[in-house]
């Protein structure tokens, strides 16, 4: 079985190097969309009618923000951590 964190990346400091910054990108992106979903609902807690307009692209950016770090996340599996060969799932 081939598991690529255990042969390479742990041993290649470019690929370390690499897999830290996209696990930093990945937790930045969640901060990013809480920070927007908390802004949106102090908005609503305290109205402030200058942050009303930007509810809706507020929230957007949330959920694309958190879209896109589900997507990192599927991305830095499979780039650093995935197991090529299962002979359990060979029939």
């Amino acid at each position: 079985m081939l598991d690529r964190y255990q042969q390479h990346v742990k041993i290649c400091k470019g690929c370390r190097t690499a897999l830290g910054n996209f696990k930093a990108l990945e937790f930045g992106l969640h901060v990013l969309a809480v920070a927007l979903v908390g802004v949106v609902a102090a908005s609503g807690a305290a109205p402030l009618p200058k942050l009303q307009p930007f509810s809706v692209p507020l929230v957007c950016g949330a959920v694309l923000s958190t879209v896109f770090a589900r997507w990192l996340s599927h991305f830095i599996y499979k780039t650093f951590y995935f197991h090529d060969y299962n002979h359990a799932a060979v029939k």
